[in-house]
């Protein structure tokens, strides 16, 4: 069975007797991604097939020859340790696979609780299919009608504050409606935000925490992009954080909107933070030649001040520092944007 064909039984569900058009789309994430259009070309799903096996170092070190004996994931991980010669250690593969398939299960979770819709709508899904020389996770989701915010930021021009504004005060209900449900994203990034009319649009939460996880353990993988990862993120601590480290990430994306740069990626790729977390040097930055950049793209006054004490606030490096509830965060944006319409 190739992917064509288990894609097709599944749109024949949704859309019974409908001719329709599927075309892949470039590599997005965890998962390879492909649009479904109907016969007047008009898209009305994308399906993700989350490869479970994908780190291909890991494929080799299985072995084609291991995974055709086993039909089920769970059957190859209770084998495992019958593998001889493996290049990988049998833990460090394990752990791949267990967070692959973590990953599809949290994504389906936060898709489909009920009063949620935060996230694109599910509308079928497959837990697990082997197909060819690897297992895969399938869902298909309601498409959304527009860009990623990674394609805007890339559009250099002026600067508006109500821009700013409006994206904090967007996200920043997201994100509330996310913590009231014990739901962290962990991955909100340009790329994972879709800007559809006048309205922004997480996607892909497939590294989301969920309340009853283990906040003790600290992980080897960095989850998330480490351009706009929290500091805890960034050292490890993925299963520690709160809704405070999916606002640091919105504050980094508001940066970058502002300045047509992101600082943390510049700091980073420099390594000018000389052993310390890129995050403490972006805040020794932030009221020198950050602020000079900031107050070049927006006018000073007294509505930008107010927004570059609240950015601020949102990038601190102790996340106790930042804001302690969502509500506060939001109350600021709400005020300062009344401050702007009585001037």
């Amino acid at each position: 069975m190739e992917i064509i064909d288990v894609l097709t039984e599944q749109i024949s569900r949704i859309k019974p007797n409908e001719k329709y058009f599927v075309s892949q789309n470039q590599r997005h994430g965890q998962s390879d991604t492909y649009t479904v259009s109907d016969s007047n070309g008009k898209p009305f799903c994308i399906a993700k097939f989350f490869d479970y096996l994908e780190n291909e170092k890991f494929k080799r070190a299985l072995g084609k020859s291991f995974i055709e004996l086993y039909e089920s994931l769970d059957d190859l991980l209770d084998n495992i340790d019958s593998l001889e010669d493996a290049s990988w250690s049998i833990e460090e593969i394990v752990e791949a696979i267990n967070l692959q398939t973590r990953c599809f299960r949290r994504y389906i979770d936060v898709c489909t609780r009920e009063g949620l819709e935060c996230f694109p709508k599910v509308l079928s899904f497959l837990s697990e299919i082997k197909i060819g020389n690897t297992f895969y996770g399938l869902l298909v989701e309601e498409f959304v009608d527009g860009i990623t915010l990674d394609k805007i930021l890339n559009q250099h021009g002026e600067k508006d504050i109500h821009v700013v504004i409006d994206f904090l005060e967007q996200l920043g209900q997201v994100i509330l409606k996310m913590n009231s449900n014990g739901i962290v994203h962990r991955d909100i990034s340009p790329d994972n935000i879709m800007f559809s009319g006048d309205k922004y649009i997480l996607i892909d939460p497939g590294m989301v925490k969920v309340e009853d996880e283990n906040p003790t353990v600290k992980s080897t993988y960095l989850l998330g992009k480490k351009f706009y990862a929290s500091p805890e993120q960034y050292s490890g601590y993925a299963k520690n954080v709160t809704f405070a480290s999916d606002l640091y990430a919105v504050g980094i994306i508001a940066l970058e909107y502002i300045l047509d740069k992101n600082p943390l990626k510049e700091i980073i790729q420099n390594g000018t933070h000389y052993g310390k977390l890129p995050h403490t040097e972006l805040l020794n930055r932030y009221e020198r030649n950050i602020e000079d950049l900031f107050y070049e793209k927006l006018d000073e006054n007294e509505a930008s001040a107010i927004l570059f004490v609240i950015i601020k606030k949102m990038i601190q490096v102790d996340n106790r520092l930042r804001y302690d509830t969502m509500d506060s965060f939001i109350l600021d944006l709400q005020s300062l944007r009344e401050r702007m319409e009585t001037e």
